[in-house]
């Protein structure tokens, strides 16, 4: 647009200074002390995100831990922390009393050198004379298959020796005289109805 000159009087001249500040404000920000021009503007984006942020967001609490769960522990008794995690265990008094004592097992268990002498079996031997007279041990057993009457031996006894003979464990029963289950008579169903007839009056 073209323009001409002209004389500005006195009475426009304030019109004319708001005019000119109101065109200044448009195009230039006003300056504050201790701040400076930057490139690094603040957008309108970024002040979007920020508002979108949820109040205590950045709150986090570590969870106690669970066996689905990793989370965070706390110091027991015993146990301390240090600034930089390491955990460490402060010796203490141990409780033993669910523990044997070395004078209660001594009275409760049997030790190695007690079972040392606990029956083992050796074999088999015809007569009484074949018993082992040298190496034999306290606990070794032996089977004797005849019988032999002046050492009060029966055919199939078991003798063990007990450090300064041989000790008759045991031997063959006879049960001959006795009857088996197999053999027991069984009452018929007549005999039952017979018992009951004579027992109910």
């Amino acid at each position: 647009m073209a323009t001409t000159d002209k004389i500005l009087r006195k009475s426009n001249f304030a019109a004319a200074m708001t005019a000119l500040i109101a065109k200044l404000n448009s195009l230039f920000v006003r300056k504050e002390t201790g701040k400076g021009l930057s490139t690094n503007d603040y957008t309108a984006a970024e002040k979007a995100k920020l508002a979108g942020v949820a109040a205590g967001a950045n709150n986090y609490v570590l969870p106690a831990p669970t066996a689905s769960t990793i989370g965070g522990v706390k110091a027991g008794n015993n146990v301390t922390i240090s600034e930089d995690g390491t955990i460490s265990a402060i010796q203490g008094q141990l409780d033993l009393s669910p523990y044997a004592k070395s004078a209660d097992i001594d009275r409760t268990y049997a030790k190695k050198a007690d079972i040392t002498t606990v029956y083992k079996y050796r074999g088999s031997v015809n007569t009484y004379a074949e018993l082992p007279v040298n190496g034999k041990a306290v606990g070794d057993v032996y089977n004797v298959v005849a019988a032999d009457a002046s050492h009060g031996i029966k055919a199939g006894d078991n003798v063990v020796w007990n450090g300064n003979a041989w000790d008759n464990l045991s031997g063959v029963v006879d049960l001959s005289a006795y009857m088996k289950i197999n053999d027991f008579p069984l009452a018929t169903d007549d005999e039952i109805t017979a018992i009951v007839n004579e027992t109910i009056v």
